[in-house]
């Protein structure tokens, strides 16, 4: 029995089967679920037409699926197909970075560090972190990116023993998940 899968987007998969080759008379199909390398197989789906579309899923994961035919009148299985895998599309992150912290380095700078988003929420391949500051005079924020594989970042040419209000967010190639919980830190006095 040929399975096919057809990712629909971040969160949709849809799946549909052929008929089997030997099961006469009236049949059912169940079909079932496990995400990718596990055992634990849901079923999701049992009904008697070809075809259902899985929601609700988790974005950038990939989910395995079989289908399994029976004759309802006798209650006969057929063998159960292969898997098949679809991976639904990327998102963007669900939350924020995590451990932000901003330590003062001199009068004229901060370090930002920072961990990425939990594996659960990153939602796809983080391409980059955006980092906001502002000192507590300024009206709008100024931004900073750095690449998806650096986790911390120096910020120069800052006003003497001024407080500044800093945030940190991460992208996807869908976009920029929520920002973290500022945090408000005060470079040095001179000298």
């Amino acid at each position: 029995m040929d399975v096919s899968v057809t990712v629909i987007n971040s969160t949709s998969i849809n799946i549909t089967w052929g008929a089997p080759l030997k099961l006469n008379g009236y049949v059912g199909y169940k079909l079932e679920r496990t995400l990718a390398n596990e055992s634990q197989w849901e079923l999701i789906f049992d009904s008697t037409t070809r075809g259902f579309t899985d929601t609700g899923l988790h974005p950038y994961t990939v989910y395995s699926y079989r289908v399994l035919a029976y004759n309802l009148k006798y209650n006969l299985n057929s063998s159960e197909s292969q898997e098949v895998n679809g991976t639904t599309e990327q998102s963007v992150p669900s939350a924020a970075p995590q451990e932000v912290k901003v330590s003062t380095t001199n009068s004229t700078s901060l370090n930002v560090v920072w961990r990425s988003p939990p594996d659960g929420n990153k939602n796809g391949i983080i391409t980059e972190y955006l980092i906001q500051y502002k000192s507590v005079s300024e009206v709008s924020y100024k931004n900073v990116s750095v690449e998806g594989n650096i986790f911390s970042v120096d910020l120069v040419s800052l006003q003497i023993f001024t407080n500044y209000t800093i945030t940190v967010a991460a992208r996807t190639q869908v976009g920029l998940g929520p920002n973290s919980p500022s945090i408000t830190r005060r470079t040095d006095e001179d000298g």
